[in-house]
């Protein structure tokens, strides 16, 4: 697999000065508040925050599935709010909850998001076998989506928005759920694509996860508290877990697999 590089100095996401707001009920929820970040090409960035820090809304942004109410986002050096279709059609967005067809078999499923992201005929045998190979799908190629684990699941989501190569890979919080052994085999993923060039922004509610990304993006009710390397978050991880509720990940099988991950 390989991925365009004719833009891989320029930042690869960049939001100026973003607000996003909600109707709920009479009242508008302000999501994101002034928020300024640039993500540069070719790194894992990790989007920290509690439940309800914007951490979504951001994805969506960043994927031109929603537009700010002020502001300017760009992604790939495209506006957002003028191109969307390019944008998408160089990224992959996978929610935190991926519309797999559960009646349908793994090889089913890439072969219908195959149809639906426009993939040439000519190339999804070998791309298939590609992201087959990458998640260790291959031998359930025939199963039912249905009856695969919950960790297998993701993996066949990540293989369905990977079918076109994105330049930049959006992930919301694709470990939350899963068994440690699938956690582990879903971050070697995300490093095998960061080695291909792509850039990826995972976001997690957990710091132990964090500590596996480039760099770290930590959001708080909508503001940005922070941008910087892990190293420069670890010695403050206590009082940010307690000051803006983020579990350090609480089962020591988690723990594990997040140390394995980093090897």
């Amino acid at each position: 697999m390989s991925v365009r590089t004719d833009t891989v100095e320029a930042p690869a996401l960049v939001l100026e000065a973003v607000h996003k707001r909600f109707r709920q009920g009479k009242q508008r929820i302000e999501a994101i508040k002034g928020l300024s970040v640039q993500v540069r090409s070719g790194r894992i960035i990790g989007l920290l925050g509690p439940d309800g820090a914007g951490k979504t809304t951001l994805m969506r942004l960043a994927a031109a599935l929603l537009l700010p109410d002020a502001g300017q986002v760009r992604v790939l050096g495209r506006d957002s709010r003028h191109e969307a279709a390019a944008i998408q059609r160089d990224i992959g967005y996978m929610p935190q909850r991926f519309g797999l067809y559960e009646d349908l078999s793994v090889q089913e499923n890439l072969a219908l998001y195959a149809d639906l992201q426009g993939l040439d005929a000519a190339q999804r045998s070998m791309r298939f076998e590609e992201l087959l190979r990458l998640t260790a799908l291959g031998p359930f190629g025939k199963r039912r989506a249905g009856d695969l684990s919950g960790g297998m699941k993701q993996k066949l989501g990540l293989a369905c928005t990977l079918l076109r190569t994105p330049r930049l890979l959006l992930l919301d919080e694709p470990t939350v759920g899963v068994d440690p052994i699938s956690r582990r085999e879903l971050w070697s993923i995300i490093k095998a694509m960061r080695a291909q060039g792509v850039t990826v922004l995972v976001s997690t509610a957990y710091l132990d996860e964090a500590e596996l990304c480039d760099d770290i993006v930590l959001l708080h009710e909508g503001e940005l508290l922070a941008q910087q390397p892990p190293p420069h978050f670890m010695p403050h991880w206590s009082g940010i877990a307690t000051a803006c509720g983020i579990p350090r990940c609480g089962a020591g099988s988690c723990r594990r697999s997040c140390a394995a991950a980093r090897a």
